[in-house]
């Protein structure tokens, strides 16, 4: 059996709470190596209050992912006992831009995005779920090609050096919009093509949903009446 070894985490930010870290101690001999990942909990934001708290909201197409990267300028992981910093897990999502809707920041055609927790990269294909699923807990869904809306924010970051500025998603899932052919705009709080409420077993706080889908016009005509924007 594997071994736990829990480490309790502060961050302040806007829609986030972080619960805790784990890290495998004694890993089975066939697995590769000791990973570790972090367990995030999502605090409640209506849509009018996302909205109101993005400096930019963009729609756009996913064009790459990073892999997991912890808070320090190397990207590994860290430890250290006289530091007031947690390590914090995260990875970046590089978007090319095709609407500004609104945009304090002045993005231009390609946006990076720090999206915090584990990365979908992390997951080799075909592989089996039972190996990786400690890499997945938590995961905000993103991949390659999606074309999204999102909600975001410039916020000081914890990091190892001190605080940095990062551009995050406003309220972690609540803050992505997959946006479909047919025209919906689908919350990252439920799963694709399932109008069915969530469940803990997608390991998001059921508060922390917003409305499960919406059209993407509609969605754009509130962001218009709250920012004075053209839909």
């Amino acid at each position: 059996m594997k071994g736990l070894v829990v480490v309790p985490l502060v961050l302040v930010m806007a829609g986030l709470l972080i619960a805790c870290a784990s890290t495998p101690v004694h890993p089975s001999p066939a697995a590769p190596a000791i990973q570790r990942t972090q367990l995030f909990d999502w605090v409640g934001m209506t849509t009018e209050q996302v909205i109101d708290d993005a400096d930019v909201i963009l729609i756009g197409k996913v064009a790459s992912l990073s892999p997991s990267r912890w808070n320090q300028d190397s990207g590994e992981y860290w430890e250290d006992d006289n530091s007031e910093m947690a390590n914090l897990q995260y990875y970046e999502v590089t978007l090319e831009v095709t609407d500004a809707v609104v945009d304090e920041i002045g993005f231009g055609d390609r946006a990076v995005i720090t999206v915090l927790g584990p990365s979908p990269a992390d997951v080799a294909p075909r592989t089996d779920a039972s190996e990786v699923q400690h890499t997945m807990v938590d995961s905000i869904p993103f991949q390659e090609g999606e074309k999204v809306l999102l909600f975001i924010k410039r916020v000081p970051l914890a990091w190892r050096s001190g605080p940095v500025e990062k551009v995050v998603l406003v309220g972690g899932p609540q803050g992505k919009y997959t946006i479909t052919d047919d025209g919906r705009a689908l919350s990252a709080c439920m799963p694709k093509g399932d109008w069915s409420p969530p469940t803990a077993e997608m390991g998001l706080n059921l508060n922390a949903c917003m409305e499960r889908g919406l059209t993407l016009s509609a969605l754009l005509e509130r962001i218009a009446a709250r920012r004075h924007v053209e839909p």
